[in-house]
């Protein structure tokens, strides 16, 4: 892989040499360049550096440290980190876990977050009850068990509906279809497109257990005016203002999840209220924004070349 990188940097002559994820690829990149001379950015994205299964959740169960094998696995990794110029968090929580670990805490850092499509304001919430909606894979680390869990209490089910879309591994499924067996206000619709979805929410439910890298499915929700109920797991808490465009939650928590639903359920003004704080947030992560966030960081790299 250093030979085959050798050819590329030879032949493309780059200013700057930005990598993102690595997996299936090779740290090399970053001794090589820095070998010929070009400052070297990287992008935490996931946590392979780390982890060989690249989300750090083990057992059905987050991860509160490095594990043996996963050490092992990162050690020449670690070793090569010298070779990086500036390293770029997509949030403070990912960027924090690889310091701490022992990476990139001699280089410059810094936090960009990931950018999303330009916002496309969902319809005013509609009369009647209260439609929260989960969008993602289906798989225990996502939390979904937990959320249907909570929804299923009878001061929420009650008085509100549930849209769980995505897809996942059948075994789950079948176990919370069977879980929401007699409760036809939880409805699992399979793939959906991001748009349609949006469209027929009124509040967003991200419950992971596991440490998120970002959370890229809150900032999309308030591009469309729509708070998020998050777990504390991750990036997830960086992006939403608790109170103002959404609410946060301990991981795992049944019950506060339970007491987050609830309080929209019987407060439907809140998410007319929490809109235009969401739209307003949903700018910093503007694709221009980002770019030039990027663009500020090459160019203060090639100044001080």
């Amino acid at each position: 892989m250093a030979r085959r990188v050798q050819k590329m940097l030879k032949a493309l002559k780059p200013d700057i040499v930005h990598t993102n994820n690595l997996s299936g690829f090779s740290v090399s990149v970053w001794r090589e360049a820095s070998r010929a001379g070009i400052p070297v950015v990287h992008s935490i994205r996931d946590y392979y550096l780390l982890c060989y299964r690249s989300n750090m959740f083990r057992n059905n169960k987050p991860c509160s440290r490095q594990c043996a094998d996963c050490s092992l696995f990162s050690y020449y990794k670690k070793k090569f980190d010298q070779y990086v110029d500036h390293v770029v968090g997509i949030s403070q929580s990912i960027l924090k876990t690889h310091q701490a670990s022992g990476m990139f805490v001699k280089c410059a850092s810094s936090v960009i977050y990931n950018s999303v499509a330009e916002a496309k304001v969902a319809p005013e919430p509609r009369q009647g009850a209260m439609r929260f909606g989960y969008i993602g894979r289906l798989s225990p680390q996502k939390g979904v068990d937990l959320l249907v869990q909570a929804f299923l209490s009878e001061e929420i089910s009650g008085q509100a509906n549930l849209q769980i879309t995505g897809e996942g591994k059948q075994e789950f499924i079948d176990q919370l279809l069977e879980m929401a067996k007699d409760h036809p206000e939880i409805q699992f619709t399979g793939f959906r497109h991001i748009h349609d979805f949006m469209n027929s929410i009124d509040v967003l439910v991200v419950p992971s257990v596991w440490p998120e890298p970002f959370g890229r499915v809150i900032a999309e929700a308030h591009t469309y005016g729509i708070p998020v109920i998050g777990s504390d797991a991750g990036g997830i808490a960086e992006i939403i203002d608790h109170g103002h465009t959404g609410l946060v939650v301990s991981s795992g928590s049944v019950k506060d999840m339970q007491e987050a639903m609830r309080r929209f359920s019987e407060s439907p003004s809140l998410v007319s209220e929490m809109k235009e704080k969401c739209l307003k947030s949903a700018k910093r992560f503007q694709p221009q924004k980002v770019a030039a966030q990027y663009l500020d960081l090459y160019r203060a790299l090639l100044k001080k070349e």
